[in-house]
């Protein structure tokens, strides 16, 4: 039989570092025949005072004796560089086997290592080291007479011999398959059936069957017609389905964890009916206790139909994992006349996945005869065990439903009694959808809040109170760090002005609905902090009305400043300038959308970047909400990067989201414009008066600038720039020198550009110009002489986007600039021109593609010039 187990403790490996021997032949020997004459591996091992694994592998005949390669003999086991390498291979996912084969080294030594219970010895203990006088004939290990067979050993004895030989890491991961689970609730003939089927070609290879299948069938008797309908939100010959991917920790009844700490006799289950009269009826209790006990320790109460009340609560009951039924040990009244062990099936998983409690034995009440009959199912499910007086010791589902037949001298009585009953625990977290924060519930006077699948705004479940007496109350409430924003949902059906649905934060109220309210969102701001978030519904002295309850569902809580801004109608804004600004956000909850809105003038660069460890993804829209661009991890590591030329001012729509549903966390959101690559930005003129002589100015809001400065070239100008603060010739971030009076460079960084020229030498006249961006080519400097009016120079440079030139010259002369793209420039025929009184021009932008040619030329005068021409 399969089992599907629960969680499971954790255990730790401990290992000996010494070195085994090769066992004797004689010690194969005993241990062989010791195993065919019905003794277990650990009785073997506890007789001889042999290690158990070592016994194990013996008689599996995959012992392997050292030396292993590469193996450290002298130091201990933990700092082996072999050992630490298997330990990470396997944390990498490498199979065993794998491990084995690529390091060469013994697979039976590495299953050891990894499960722990490898055991290192130095030596043979005795029987098994061989006899020097006689090595046909060992005459201690022949005197070896177990002193009982396996038959003749107590079952208290054996259990107290079961020993663990594997982590409950280890083994989860052999025993962990996914699986596809299907799940059908169908309610049809009186019937209620829960199936359950998982199935996978790896669960098909692993345990050679088709697949796993749990199914309960519950009879529905006319009274409980409504409750079905109402709590599982299924009529009569509906049928709800669902498929997921999932896994399960699957394995035999025969091959238990061997973690499981069986209790000894001590503390050994007992069960017994208390009751009035001779006739069992609904609502009569089975207790149960631990032997020597009081027996109304553990209580169970059946209802009618098997329903507990109030519904979707659970309890834990206690039975034996190693024989799986509990035991009578004495005569109670209404019990059996003796006191025989039972064959008692009595328990419940402990996780509220299945609620359920069934007795199963027939014997003679003292008026009458009492049968219960079994309908089995397929499977069954188990879970672990811990200590017997621990709540967690017992997670079983016996996935059974009963039907009880009474008959006593009154007549027959046949009540079609269930007391089974199979529905899924909607977790408070889960009900509220918000499983990230914790949830806690109390009650004066009734019941707390639970999940329930009836009335709900969102997916398919809300929080719902408890059903409370007068002057009470039921509430739910968690904690939150600030800041935030929190929003949910809620509703209440209650005496209109008289029983409230309230809401707190750290004690204070601060709104309240009553009487018939439909589902409303509300949104409150979370200052900074701890704070305590509370949903109260009260009663006063007297009157019902309604369902007499409230309700919430789908708690958001944000933790950043700027929510809500989860959507085109519901955003927070910025300010984009071409400063470099930013704002510290965060994606929480899971599946939270941040959007925000920004006005965008034409003719500029927008950027929008996130920096941080959570992976995000930007979307820009425009003010329909049509999308622009949108990008994943073009930023740095898992960050987007969006950057957009607006061709339409207006208001625009940035949304940022995490990769996946299940991303959450901070992130820091980074924006600004720029122009266009090329733009000019400023312009500025002046004269120098002599050697020293300086003009300095600035530049804001951009964060690269190309500068250029022509100025006389019978003087020797030179340019310095400087972010955040003027330059000087020894203090600045940029400079251009040479012996001409034609500067240039490009400059990154934030805030103000100052710009200062200056003459080395000379005096005389001079233009300066910054664009913005950086040049994607550039012809280097040109210089030369013409001779007088309509001498000429012409040079060129290939590349494509705005092209730009630039020259410097003599003050006594007029030089002018042309530029034309892929064909060489005249006076009448250009793209653009740079002509004034002075010998200082710039002509462009002149946007093409190809080759850009530029031309110096002499309107009046001679002299030397210096040139240079730009694409952006």
């Amino acid at each position: 039989m399969l089992i599907l187990a629960s969680s499971v403790p954790a255990m730790q490996s401990t290992f000996i570092p010494e070195y085994p021997p090769v066992c004797p032949e004689e010690s194969y020997n005993k241990i062989t025949e010791l195993y065919e004459e019905g003794w277990s591996e650990e009785e073997i091992a506890e007789e001889l005072a042999f290690p158990l694994d070592i016994a194990n592998r013996y008689f599996e005949g995959n012992y392997t004796p050292p030396p292993y390669p590469e193996w450290d003999q002298s130091m201990p086991l933990s700092d082996c560089p072999t050992y630490s390498k298997i330990k990470d291979l396997y944390g990498e996912g490498w199979s065993e086997e794998e491990i084995a084969e690529t390091l060469e080294f013994p697979l039976d030594v590495v299953n050891g290592f990894l499960s722990g219970n490898y055991t290192i010895i130095s030596s043979c203990p005795e029987p098994y080291q061989k006899s020097e006088k006689n090595a046909s004939t060992d005459k201690s290990m022949g005197s070896i007479t177990p002193e009982k067979t396996k038959e003749s050993i107590t079952p208290e004895e054996t259990m107290k011999k079961i020993t663990p030989e594997k982590s409950m890491e280890q083994w989860r991961k052999e025993h962990t398959v996914k699986v596809k689970a299907f799940r059908t609730l169908k309610y049809e003939q009186g019937y209620l059936i829960s199936k359950e089927v998982y199935t996978s070609e790896e669960f098909k290879k692993r345990f050679e069957r088709d697949n796993f299948t749990k199914e309960i069938r519950i009879p529905v008797s006319a009274e409980n017609v409504e409750m079905i309908t109402k709590v599982l939100g299924i009529r009569e010959g509906e049928e709800r389905t669902s498929v997921a991917e999932e896994e399960h920790v699957f394995t035999s009844v025969t091959d238990p964890p061997q973690w499981w700490n069986y209790p000894s006799y001590s503390h050994y289950p007992r069960w017994a009916y208390s009751k009035d009269g001779d006739v069992y009826k609904e609502g009569d209790p089975i207790n149960m206790a631990w032997e020597n006990t009081n027996i109304d320790t553990v209580m169970s109460e059946i209802t009618e139909e098997g329903w507990k009340i109030p519904l979707f609560e659970y309890t834990f009951y206690v039975s034996d994992p190693f024989y799986g039924w509990l035991a009578q040990s004495d005569s109670l009244a209404d019990g059996p006349e003796s006191g025989p062990r039972y064959h008692i099936r009595f328990w419940s998983l402990s996780t509220g996945d299945v609620v359920g409690q069934a007795h199963h034995d027939t014997f003679f009440l003292p008026s009458g005869h009492h049968a219960d009959q079994y309908e089995p199912v397929e499977e069954l499910v188990a879970g672990y065990y811990e200590e017997p007086d621990d709540t967690q010791w017992v997670v079983y589902d016996d996935s059974y439903w009963l039907n009880t037949d009474y008959t006593n001298e009154h007549g027959a009585y046949n009540n079609g009694l269930c007391t089974q009953i199979y529905y899924t625990v909607i977790s408070l977290g889960e009900a509220v959808d918000n499983t990230e924060l914790s949830w806690d519930t109390g009650v004066t006077g009734g019941a707390g809040w639970f999940g329930q699948a009836n009335t709900y705004y969102y997916g398919s479940d809300a929080a719902q109170s408890g059903t409370i007496s007068s002057d009470s109350n039921s509430w739910l409430q968690t904690t939150v760090t600030g800041p935030g924003t929190l929003k949910f949902y809620w509703k209440v059906s209650s005496e209109a002005n008289f029983d409230f649905l309230r809401f707190y934060i750290d004690g204070v109220e601060q709104e309240r609905i009553s009487g018939n309210v439909d589902w409303q969102q509300k949104t409150y701001g979370i200052s900074s902090g701890s704070h305590t978030l509370k949903w109260a519904y009260t009663k006063d002295g007297s009157v019902n009305s309604g369902s007499d309850c409230g309700w919430l569902d789908k708690v958001e809580f944000g933790r950043d400043s700027y929510e809500p801004d989860n959507s085109f109608d519901q955003y927070s804004t910025m300010s984009v300038t071409s400063s470099l600004q930013s704002q510290s956000r965060s994606i929480d909850p899971t599946g939270d959308n941040d959007y925000i809105r920004f006005y965008a003038q034409a003719g500029k660069n927008y950027i929008f970047y996130t920096e941080g460890s959570t992976d995000t993804y930007g979307y820009l829209y425009d003010s329909n909400q049509n999308q622009l661009t949108y990008d994943d991890d073009s930023g740095s590591g898992l960050n987007f990067w969006i950057e957009y030329p607006i061709t339409s001012s207006g208001y625009y729509f940035l949304r940022v989201r995490g990769y996946s549903s299940s991303t959450k966390g901070p992130y820091t959101l980074y924006y600004k414009y720029e122009l266009p690559g090329g733009d000019l930005i400023t312009s500025k003129s002046g004269t120098l008066s002599g050697t020293g002589d300086s003009y300095t100015f600035s530049v804001s809001d951009y964060s690269t600038l190309t500068v250029v400065m022509a100025g006389n070239e019978n003087a020797d100008f030179d340019l310095y720039a400087k972010w955040g603060s003027p330059p000087t010739t020894s203090n600045y971030d940029a400079r251009g020198f040479s012996s001409t009076s034609l500067e240039y460079f490009t400059t990154s960084g934030s805030g103000t550009l100052y710009i200062m020229v200056r003459s080395w030498s000379g005096s005389g006249h001079w233009k300066c110009w910054a664009l913005s961006s950086s040049p994607g080519a550039t012809s280097g400097r040109k210089s030369g002489t013409l001779s007088g009016t309509g001498d000429t120079d012409i040079y060129s440079l290939s590349g494509s986007g705005k092209g730009y030139a630039f020259n410097s010259g003599p003050d006594s002369s007029d030089f002018d600039l042309y530029t034309k793209w892929n064909s060489l420039p005249t006076t009448s025929s250009y793209d653009a021109r740079g002509y004034s009184g002075w010998a200082q021009e710039i002509a462009g932008p002149a946007s093409g593609s190809g080759t850009l040619y530029f031309m110096v030329r002499s309107y009046s005068g001679g002299g030397e010039y210096a040139a240079v021409a730009l694409i952006f």
